[in-house]
């Protein structure tokens, strides 16, 4: 029988780099208190990257730089859509920035989303989602 943390660790290391996981997405695996310490040992060791309280990262590694590439706003927020069965839509400077009227980087973005308001901020993102 292998630990939580070896369970975890093979099921990542099996997929794809720069995949986004919640921590529910881990639920088979143990109980939660179980999975949370096996997730922060991870995240000590440098597998995973914590986004926010309960997204986590298997980061790219850029082998020239040797540096973890961290995803963009519109990955995490995609996952968050996907994860909670949503639709987004950028608002605000974001939009504008995306479509080209404007050359404004916004530091927060906002999504429009038709499931419960919420956001999320971390020392590498911030993304807030809000009804219409």
């Amino acid at each position: 029988m292998q630990s939580i943390e070896k369970e975890i660790k093979s099921y990542i290391s099996k997929r794809k780099r720069g995949r986004i996981y919640f921590a529910k997405d881990f639920q088979d695996f143990g109980s939660d208190g179980a999975i949370r310490i096996a997730l922060m040992r991870l995240v000590n060791d440098k597998i995973l990257l914590r986004l926010a309280q309960g997204i986590f990262y298997y980061p790219i590694i850029d082998k020239e730089l040797d540096i973890n590439l961290l995803p963009s706003i519109e990955e995490v927020a995609g996952a968050l859509a996907k994860r909670d069965k949503a639709l987004i839509i950028p608002t605000g400077d974001y939009a504008k920035n995306k479509l080209g009227l404007s050359t404004q980087v916004p530091t927060n973005v906002v999504f429009l989303t038709d499931t419960t308001p919420f956001a999320f901020t971390s020392v590498k993102l911030c993304c807030q989602y809000g009804n219409s």
